[in-house]
């Protein structure tokens, strides 16, 4: 399963990166550098998941600093993986062409 991120949207709290797995839409917030209020300590501090037919206020997955709804079956947790190895691939090219 991949995972692609297909732009950038003004959301709450400034830019928000958007993307898809297979039937599904994303959307995350990340940090510059990793943090404890990520994702296993890492950049993703916001990531709301839905499948595309439904509203933003369904999600499949919510992680706002914190867990509100995780994934509850094996396929949502492939969804999940492959947006979270998506969003911290970007993450981490962003923060290395920050340190040069």
């Amino acid at each position: 399963m991949k995972a692609e991120i297909t732009g950038i949207t003004n959301g709450p709290c400034g830019d928000w990166k958007v993307g898809e797995v297979e039937d599904y839409d994303f959307m995350a917030k990340l940090a510059d550098l990793p943090t404890k209020f990520g994702i296993d300590g890492l950049h993703v501090i916001k990531l709301v998941i839905k499948p595309k037919d439904q509203d933003w206020s369904l999600p499949l997955v919510n992680y706002d600093r914190g867990w509100d709804v995780r994934p509850s079956n094996d396929y949502e947790k492939s969804v999940y993986e492959a947006a979270l190895a998506a969003l911290e691939e970007s993450a981490r090219q962003a923060e290395a062409s920050l340190a040069h």
